[in-house]
C-alpha cells in the first residue's frame, strides 16, 4: 500500500522553506509555520508574496492570522465524496489535516473490504476526517448498514476549550460487547 495520498482535488503544498509552508486550500493561499521544514531554500515561487492569509507565531505562545483576503470558512474536497469545512483558527489549524489523507484511505479500504458491516470507534476525532472516511467506505446495501448516507458535521473547539465527553458506563459497555470489557480491566 502506498502511504501517499493522491486524492486531493483542492489541497496542495506549493513550497516549503525556513519553517514555513505555502499551501493552496481550494485556491486560497495560506502560509503556515511547520517545525518539520528545517531546510532553507530560496523562495522562488511568487505566490509567497500573494498569500491570502499568513499565520504569525507569538513569542508568548499562540499567534494570529494576517488576513488579506479570506472568507471566514469555505469547503475543501477530497476524492469524490469527502467534503471538509475549512476554518482557520487562532492557533494555526484549519480544521483539516491533509497529511492524514493516507490514513483515511487506509481506513476506507479496510471498511470497504470487510465484507460485513463495520463499527468504528475513532479515538482521535479532532477533525472527523477518519470518521468520514470510515463512513464513506460503508456499503449501504449490506445488512445492518444505514439505508442512506448521513451527513456528518464537525466543529473544531478553540484551543482553550476542552471537549466535555461523559465517561462511558463500564457495566453498559460490558453488556454491549458481550462481556469483553470489564470494569477496571483495560483489555
Amino acid at each position: 500500500m502506498a502511504w501517499i495520498s493522491r486524492g486531493w482535488k483542492e489541497y496542495e503544498v506549493l513550497d516549503a522553506t525556513q519553517g514555513l509552508r505555502l499551501e493552496s486550500w481550494a485556491g486560497k493561499l495560506l502560509v503556515r509555520p511547520d517545525p518539520q521544514v528545517i531546510w532553507a531554500t530560496e523562495r522562488k515561487d511568487p505566490r509567497w508574496n500573494r498569500f491570502d492569509a499568513k499565520y504569525h507565531r507569538s513569542s508568548t505562545g499562540g499567534g494570529r492570522w494576517e488576513i488579506r483576503s479570506l472568507p471566514e470558512s469555505w469547503l475543501l474536497h477530497y476524492k469524490d465524496d469527502l467534503t471538509f469545512h475549512v476554518k482557520p483558527m487562532n492557533f494555526k489549524h484549519t480544521g483539516v489535516f491533509p497529511e492524514q489523507a493516507a490514513n483515511w484511505d487506509y481506513i476506507r479500504e479496510k471498511v470497504e473490504g470487510a465484507g460485513r458491516p463495520v463499527r468504528v470507534l475513532n479515538l482521535f476525532a479532532y477533525s472527523g476526517g477518519a470518521t468520514l472516511a470510515a463512513a464513506a467506505g460503508e456499503d449501504p446495501a449490506q445488512d445492518g448498514a444505514p439505508a442512506e448516507a448521513e451527513t456528518v458535521q464537525t466543529e473544531i473547539l478553540p484551543q482553550e476549550e476542552e471537549p466535555s465527553v461523559p465517561a462511558p458506563d463500564a457495566a453498559q459497555l460490558s453488556e454491549e460487547t458481550g462481556g469483553e470489557a470489564k470494569h477496571g480491566d483495560p483489555h
